[in-house]
């Protein structure tokens, strides 16, 4: 009888766990977008790119691209509109990346995307940009 109560408790936690996750929103997306553009105007947006960030954001993979950067960050003043945490997020590693951003040359495409982790006490976002040089 302690085995099933213990197994009921166990799926009852991974149901919540998984409930706390929720996709970045378009807003956070399209920051994301922009503060990239100003690193390299030649940068192109690809979903499929987009949607292969949100997959290894949310279980981590090896998401096939010639530059990849992440990041993951505590939540604690909820105040602040997510759009301005990805672009306060992203910028730091953006301005350590923005050579090898723009080695990627004319018409690389990237995507961006991540999760909030609503977990308690404190609430978490982890965003994932992938690149890929322009096929031949």
């Amino acid at each position: 009888m302690s085995s099933i109560v213990a197994v009921i408790f166990f799926l009852l936690a991974s149901v919540a766990v998984q409930g706390s996750e929720e996709q970045l929103p378009k807003v956070a997306l399209e920051a994301l977008m922009e503060v990239n553009m100003d690193y390299s105007e030649s940068l192109e947006w690809n979903e499929d790119l987009v949607k292969e960030a949100l997959k290894n954001s949310k279980s981590p993979g090896k998401a096939e691209a010639d530059l990849k950067i992440a990041v993951e960050q505590k939540i604690s003043n909820t105040k602040k509109p997510i759009a301005l945490r990805m672009i306060t997020m992203f910028k730091r590693n953006l301005d350590r990346k923005r050579e090898e951003i723009r080695a990627l040359g004319d018409g690389a495409q990237f995507g961006c995307n991540g999760v909030i982790n609503k977990m308690e006490p404190k609430s978490s976002v982890s965003a994932l940009c992938l690149y890929k040089r322009k096929s031949a």
